[in-house]
This record gives C-alpha cells, structure tokens and sequence, in this order.
C-alpha cells in the first residue's frame, strides 16, 4: 500500500522540557510532520507548552498508520516508555528514527539518531544551525530553558562539550536569564536523580487488607540532602493510591507515606512511630538496618494493622430467607410475597444450593406448574462471594454478572445477601455532588460512635453505658449480633433519658435474655406469643427481641412471627426515626 508523505513525532510517556525542545528541532526540520498528543508532560515541559502556537497535536487513535510514513521517537528506548505508540509499530513496517542518548532495545526496526550531548535539544539544535534555519526568538527560549533544565544550567557532571557550546551560542542569542528562571523549575540534583532511578527500579506492589499499596525500600550508597523533591517526583510520575517510601543510609532509615484514598489514614496507621505531617506526606524514622528488613517489616506490618477496605460482611443483609430445594414454586412465591422479597436462598441438604428470583419462577407460574419443585429453576453459575470480599469486587462482579444481588456464602453456608441498595450505600463518592442535586440527597448526618459514648455518659448514669457495653460483649462472644432499636435510639440523640431499652438480635432471643438474667441476676420474664424476652435491671427495663417480620392472617389480627434479618425488622417499624439501629458489638461498638 502506497503511503502518504506523512511523519509522526512522537514523545515517551511523562515527557520533560528537553523532549519538548528536541520535537520542535524535528518539527522546523520536517514540514510535513506531525505532533502526536503525548499521554503526559513533566510541569515545565507542560506549562511551556501549552503556550506555544505551534504545539496542535494529533491524537494516536486519529491516525492512520497505514499512511504514516516516517515516525520520530524521541526519548524512547523501550516498550514501557510509550507502550500505545510501540504496539502500533510493531504491526505496521515504518521508518524509525529515535532520538535518545540511552541504549534502545525495542521490538521492531529502527535507526537511532547520534545524540552525544546531555541535551536531546542541544544536538538537535546544532544540526539546525549547520542548516542555517532562521528560529523565532520564542523557539531560541525554549532551547535555552530546554537544555538549561536537562544539565542543571550547564552544572551537571554529565554536560559535555556541544551542550555548553549551544548554552553559550543561545546566551549571545540575548535570550533573558530572568525570564528562563521565572518560567522553569530546575529538576533534581545529580545524586536525588540516581537515587530517582533507583526508586523506580525497586517497585513492589502488595494488597494489604485489599489496598492497592506501592512499597519502595533502597539502600542509599551516599548521604543525599532534601529527600522530599524525588518522594514528590516519584509520587507525581507513577501515581500511586498509596506509597510507601523507605530510604536507608548506613544506619539511619526513614520512611514516606501518603495516601490519595479518603478512607486510609496513614498517620493514624503508623502513630506508633510519632510520624510527622509535612504537606501530604506522613513521615517518620525507621529501625531497620537495610531496605531487605525493611520491605520485610513494613509488609508485616501493613498487614497486621493497615484497616481492611469495605468488604461484604459490612454491608451484608445478615440471615437472609431461605428456602429447600423440594419446597415447592407455590411456597417458594408465598414466602417471597409474605416477606415482601424478591429472591430466595435455596439448600440442599443444610447447606448453599443457590439464589432463585421471581423471575426464575415466572415461566413455572405461567405454565401453572405450582406443585413442581423449584429445584430446576434455581440458577446454577450464580458467583458466590465470602465475608471478607471487598465491596470494589462486589461491584465488578454484579455488573459482569448482571445480577442485582449475591449471597455471602461461608463454609457452605448463606450467612447474607447484598443488593444493589446495600452496595450503593456502600459505595464512596469521590466527587462532590453539584449544588443544584444537594437537596435532592442531603441527610442529617449520624453522630460518631465516639458522640454517641458522650452523649450516654452525660444524659445517663455511668451504669447505662457500663450495661450495654456489658450486653454487646456477651452478644460478641456468643457471635450473634446485637442492636439497640427505637425509642430508647430516638430519645438518645434529642437527648433525653429513656430507661425502657428495646434490644434487637440477629437470632433466638429468648436463650439470650435468660443467660442476660442469671449475669445480671435480675428478674426475667418471656412473652411467647411475640417471642420476646424481658429482663428488670432496677428501674431499667430491657426488651430483646429476635429481628423478625410480621403478617397479619386479616385485617386488626395479631401479627404471626418469623425471624428475618435486620433490614426486614426496621422496615415494619415507624419509617422515621424510630427506624435507626445503634450497634452494641465490641467491634463496632455504638455505631
């Protein structure tokens, strides 16, 4: 196929001010060619370059290859430098000149340009010059911020020869000093850049209770100062969710981390070590003796201590309703109408079978096959998810899937079930929400566990609390999970004392009361006929009840009862505030 007389120029991934200089050299000398949009630019190359008229760029998925006929590289040596721009090469055979003074190794055919200068720009530029272009003042003011940036303003111990000729020939060129350190930040040092390189070479990437963590550990040969420009360097160049920098000299090691995730607190992680807070940054000395120990000690102890990420059991709609696999569709449909759902967990034998919705029995009702089993409708490649599956994965999974609920399975159990509304609870908003939407969501805002401990100890005696705390624990060590509910709830956050305590549990309340009763050795009283229990604790007066849901046979009859989870037992409860849970477990005691 005939090709245009079209060129392409191209930069690596995070281009600096040097690469920027060096594309405009290729672009004065080639007419025809053009800029491909570069995916990133270093802040000086970026800031210089949107005030150029001639940077118009063109982006990789507008061109046709087919017609390329020559392709300029500059600053690319290898694959991962621009992985888009290679995997485009590799398919079509184009002429392939690179401009970099490091040593290529790239999968196609290529030429490399002779650049024997610090500066890219430098021996670019003198290539113009022995062509006697004619240059703007502006493109003489970018050469000379370009090369001043790559060698340090000609101080590196790496400058050679043709780029100080090119500084001196641009300073008789009446280019202003002032005006090139007003528009560019000089780079790292020669030691920061080494020790840079060495960074980027000892990345590893762990997941610490399901975060995306980048740990870097080094050993510094020599004594570098001002640490904090290439932690800021290395964070800005490789995006991190959140990194973790240990750098080691002789004896002494310190440590640098930061976090762009609003849910990890990396100082309240490591306030063991008394970190200091500088910027963004969380810093602190460190113990180990070299970055082998370190990596080592670091990883144990973001895995020990580093909070979990969101997972399924937090969110979960604990006991869902279950079903057996020979019960019939009639029955099936008749406990998804009384308990106002719309999917069942199916056994086998006690143990997980699989999730049937209504719309699995749909074809059976039509067909009016309502004595048939509902074994065969029950879906078999539902994907199941554990406790501790992150709420991220959940998200992903349910969208692959097409699903809008998963069971929490544990040893061949259903201990939950998550819906799109559990998830979208969930779920984090990382942009704040236009004013024009606010009124639409805006929600009074829950106090804190720790507001609700205050309130406690000041509205009431000390005892209260010491009871409640006194029920959650036991409520813990039995693994059944506890909720005080209603007035008692409504009267404590308007601040008022309520001493008649209604207790919720995910479970048979009434073996809990009676154990509740000889630890407290006070009075017990049942009440079958609603399966609650009551214990008299001098004048307080404590209810547990199992969450449950009711249906009524008629109209004005008393309500029958069955065991459901919480969500099913606060919405049959006055819709307002009477509707709020206050969890007593240990672990997430108050909330």
């Amino acid at each position: 196929m005939a090709r245009d007389n079209l060129e392409i120029v191209a930069f690596s991934h995070n281009a600096d001010l040097d690469q920027l200089g060096a594309a405009r050299c290729i672009l004065l000398s080639n007419p025809n060619a053009r800029l491909m949009h570069p995916v990133r630019l270093k802040q000086n190359a970026w800031e210089t370059a949107r005030k150029q008229k001639w940077f118009k760029t063109i982006n990789i998925k507008e061109i046709d290859f087919r017609k390329v006929n020559k392709v300029h590289l500059i600053g690319i040596s290898l694959p991962k430098h621009n992985p888009e721009l290679t995997d485009k090469l590799v398919r079509h055979n184009i002429e392939t000149i690179i401009y970099s003074n490091k040593r290529c190794k790239l999968p196609f055919k290529y030429f490399t340009a002779s650049v024997r200068s610090q500066s890219i720009t430098a021996s670019l530029l003198e290539k113009l010059l022995k062509h006697n272009k004619e240059l703007s003042h502006e493109d003489l003011e970018l050469f000379a911020m370009a090369i001043c940036e790559k060698t340090w303003a000609g101080l590196s111990s790496r400058v050679t020869v043709t780029d100080m000729a090119n500084l001196n020939f641009l300073r008789k060129k009446q280019v202003s000093s002032r005006r090139i350190a007003d528009n560019i930040v000089l780079g790292l040092r020669e030691g920061q850049t080494r020790l840079y390189h060495e960074m980027l070479r000892n990345i590893e990437d762990i997941h610490p209770g399901n975060w995306p963590v980048t740990l870097i550990c080094i050993n510094s040969a020599g004594k570098v100062q001002d640490l904090e420009p290439i932690v800021d360097s290395v964070w800005s160049d490789i995006s991190p969710h959140i990194a973790i920098i240990c750098i080691t000299s002789g004896k002494f090691s310190r440590v640098w981390a930061r976090s762009s995730i609003s849910e990890v607190d990396l100082a309240e992680v490591f306030k063991d070590f008394r970190p200091r807070l500088k910027r963004n940054w969380v810093s602190f000395n460190f113990t180990g003796k070299n970055h082998k120990l370190n990596s080592y000690v670091l990883k144990d102890y973001l895995f020990r201590f580093l909070p979990p990420a969101l997972t399924a059991e937090k969110i979960m709609s604990v006991s869902p309703q279950t079903i057996d696999c020979m019960a019939s569709v009639k029955q099936a449909m008749d406990s998804m109408l009384k308990f106002n759902l719309m999917s069942l967990v199916v056994n086998r034998e006690d143990r997980y079978a699989g999730i049937i919705t209504r719309r699995d029995l749909d074809r059976a009702v039509q067909m009016e096959l309502l004595d048939s089993p509902i074994e065969p409708y029950v879906p078999t490649s539902t994907p199941v998810v554990g406790p501790t599956t992150p709420v991220r994965a959940l998200k992903n999974i349910m969208v692959r899937f097409n699903l809008t609920r998963l069971p929490v399975i544990q040893e061949n159990q259903a201990v939950g079930i998550i819906t799109t509304r559990e998830l979208l609870r969930a779920l984090p908003d990382h942009l704040p929400l236009p004013p024009d939407y606010l009124p639409l969501v805006q929600a009074t805002k829950l106090p804190s566990a720790s507001k609700i401990e205050e309130i406690i100890k000041r509205v009431f005696s000390l005892r209260v609390f010491h009871v409640l705390t006194k029920i959650g624990k036991f409520a813990s060590a039995k693994q059944i999970n506890a909720f005080a509910v209603g007035g008692f709830v409504r009267d404590l956050l308007m601040e008022k004392q309520n001493l008649d305590i209604d207790i919720v549990l995910i479970g048979d309340a009434i073996p809990f009361a009676r154990e509740m009763s000889e630890e407290f050795n006070c009075d017990f009283k049942v009440f079958d006929r609603f399966h609650t229990a009551r214990i008299y604790l001098e004048d307080m007066k404590i209810d547990f009840s199992s969450a449950r849901i009711e249906h009524y046979s008629d109209p004005g009859a008393l309500p029958q009862i069955e065991f459901s989870g919480l969500s099913s037992d606060l919405f049959r409860r006055d819709f307002t505030i009477n509707a709020l849970a206050l969890s007593l477990n240990e672990i997430n005691f108050l909330e």
